[in-house]
């Protein structure tokens, strides 16, 4: 048994025993796993500000995304199906940290790729100022 492990033609020869031969050949090629990476913009977001994330490879050819999305904070999981992300950053009365991953899939043959995780994360809004007004003079 041989094991076949890069692109190319591969042929067989058997010989019975009466030395009749028959030969095969075969075309194996293989597919490439496409590369996934996630490109942030920043790592830490403040309350309302938009969140965007882009994928890679960038809608070049025909790949399928699916972004993961899990709060750290709460288990809750979103998906979504695009290149390119974009959603609010949630407010949070601490601070919230989310692990996103990305899988890309060549549709057309159907090999994949996961991107390294990446933490982003949605820092508190700080409390109002107080103000007072003073007769101090």
């Amino acid at each position: 048994m041989h094991n076949v492990t890069y692109t190319g033609d591969y042929s067989v020869v058997v010989t019975n025993n009466n030395y009749c031969e028959t030969r095969a050949s075969i075309n194996v090629p293989f597919l490439n796993n496409p590369i996934a990476l996630i490109i942030p913009k920043k790592y830490h977001y403040c309350p309302g500000e938009t969140i965007e994330l882009f994928g890679e490879p960038d809608n070049f050819g025909s790949y399928q995304y699916l972004w993961t999305i899990t709060n750290l904070e709460t288990n809750e999981i979103t998906t979504y199906t695009t290149g390119t992300i974009s959603f609010t950053a949630p407010y949070c009365t601490s601070q919230c940290d989310f692990s996103i991953q990305l899988t890309v899939t060549d549709a057309n043959s159907l090999c994949s790729a996961t991107a390294d995780p990446v933490t982003i994360s949605v820092l508190p809004t700080p409390d109002a100022p107080t103000i007072r007004i003073s007769d101090d003079k």
